[in-house]
């Protein structure tokens, strides 16, 4: 009998290591995802299934950290004035491609649009915009 529950707590403490705690490990790497945290890769060396989920876990924080990197790099373009830069679309899946072209978008239109800001003054002011009025101009 105690050789039978010797071997009981053997196999509940093998199972518990091998099962219970990597997943807690992907559980706490998918609430960091969820919270924004993309900077945490699982540590585990399985090919099992546990391995795989491992895999795709790390892989959606991967691909996520890329995209908001690359979304960034974009938008501190424009916010700098280049608004030349736009966001690659090889390689994204899913709901990545339609916002980076919403971004992309985005980047293009408020570009046009200061173009135009900068266009017209200079259309209808031939001199430089630092000259100033001669005439004095009621109200």
């Amino acid at each position: 009998m105690l050789v039978v529950l010797v071997l009981g707590a053997a196999l509940f403490y093998t199972m518990r290591r091998q099962l219970s705690l990597p997943l807690q490990q992907v559980m706490q790497s998918a609430k960091n995802i969820a919270n924004g945290d993309l900077s945490t890769p699982i540590k585990v060396d399985r090919i099992d299934e546990i391995g795989q989920l491992v895999d795709a876990i790390n892989g959606i924080g991967k691909g996520l950290s890329g995209a908001v990197q690359s979304q960034q790099e974009i938008l501190k373009a424009a916010n700098s004035g280049n608004f030349e830069s736009r966001i690659d679309l090889t390689g994204l899946n899913g709901f990545q491609p339609d916002l980076a072209n919403g971004i992309n978008q985005l980047i293009t239109t408020t570009g046009n649009g200061v173009s135009d800001v900068v266009r017209c003054p200079r259309a209808t002011c031939p001199r430089q915009l630092t000259s100033r009025m001669k005439a004095h101009l009621p109200n």
